[in-house]
């Protein structure tokens, strides 16, 4: 195995905007000390605030380490752009204020994984805790669910700093959009084996509307459904035939072997194994993946193995197990 040798500059990115209005000084001081707490030593830490106006801004001043800037943004990927223009890391990471690393190894395992591979951006498992933080489920990579859904938690992703723009007209979905265009472009991943990251359900993900009285279903969903048809327009999909490849989990076999002959080799040949074998069979691509949903309670067997408490405001969110891909004929 390949040593380590070099340890190049980590960039961290965190977004905020009138967290003690929220309530969420807790949340984004354990989310600090998680970075601080890293035993990789060569990392700066961005935050990229909004203006606050309720005293978010002072909270910082407790952190000499920390890079602060702030001014008025036109929405969360404009400020994380904002982020990557201040970035002079090699890799870069967005980690959400109300989201942690409980593991200190976090960015010398994900360094690691990327030197020694020679990849573009590296991903990990994650672990989802409710408002209280009491254990949900976790999130673990999909790499094949790509061109559906989102393959991986964000908050573990380290990527070439270079290589990282996000398209400020989503609202919701443009890290979504973000992944589809690195992994469609033939950017190389490769998975960290550890389980580093804390994602709280709460706000905007856990069902919560926005300002326009869109519930986060509906904004997310639908966003994701367009930045598929965004993506894989040239390979003749309609925003029509992305709703059904999002919603319904079906997609045409043209469609998909035209993206296994774009992307790169690794990951187009574990594709082309576990989804072009059939020909018009049900293929169970989420099997290795935990149930995440908007019912009241998840069960295997006798155990519990979380609850969502906006459940009513969306029918389904993300089914990350037992929801098929149909691979249809031309």
């Amino acid at each position: 195995m390949k040593k380590l040798i070099s340890k190049p500059l980590i960039t961290v990115v965190t977004i905020t905007y009138n967290l003690i209005n929220s309530g969420r000084e807790a949340y984004v001081r354990q989310m600090i000390e998680s970075v601080k707490n890293q035993t990789y030593e060569n990392i700066e830490h961005l935050i990229i605030d909004g203006a606050s106006t309720d005293g978010t801004l002072e909270i910082f001043k407790d952190y000499p380490n920390l890079k602060v800037f702030s001014q008025p943004d036109n929405g969360i990927y404009n400020a994380m752009n904002k982020g990557v223009s201040h970035a002079n890391g090699k890799y870069i990471v967005f980690l959400n204020s109300d989201d942690f690393w409980h593991d200190s190894h976090a960015v010398e395992e994900s360094v690691k994984a990327l030197e020694e591979n020679n990849a573009d951006f590296s991903y990990a498992p994650a672990k989802y805790l409710d408002e209280n933080d009491k254990f949900l489920t976790y999130f673990f990579p999909s790499m094949e669910t790509f061109f559906l859904r989102m393959p991986f938690s964000h908050q573990s992703m380290f990527t070439k700093t270079e290589l990282v723009k996000f398209d400020e007209k989503y609202r919701s979905s443009g890290d979504y959009d973000f992944v589809l265009r690195l992994i469609l472009s033939g950017a190389k991943g490769v998975l960290v084996p550890l389980n580093f990251t804390s994602y709280r359900w709460i706000g905007m993900s856990s069902g919560n509307s926005d300002e326009y009285g869109n519930s986060a279903c509906q904004l997310g969903d639908n966003e994701c459904a367009q930045a598929i048809a965004d993506n894989l327009s040239k390979f003749g999909v309609s925003l029509d035939d992305a709703k059904t490849m999002f919603f319904k989990r079906k997609i045409k076999r043209q469609v998909l072997e035209n993206i296994v002959k774009t992307i790169n080799s690794d990951l187009s040949e574990s594709i082309r194994k576990r989804y072009l074998k059939g020909k018009r069979e049900l293929i169970n691509m989420f099997s290795d993946v935990p149930l995440l949903s908007c019912e009241k309670k998840i069960r295997f067997g006798k155990i519990t193995v979380m609850k969502i408490k906006h459940y009513e405001k969306c029918k389904v969110y993300y089914l990350f197990k037992f929801l098929p891909i149909l691979v249809l004929p031309l």
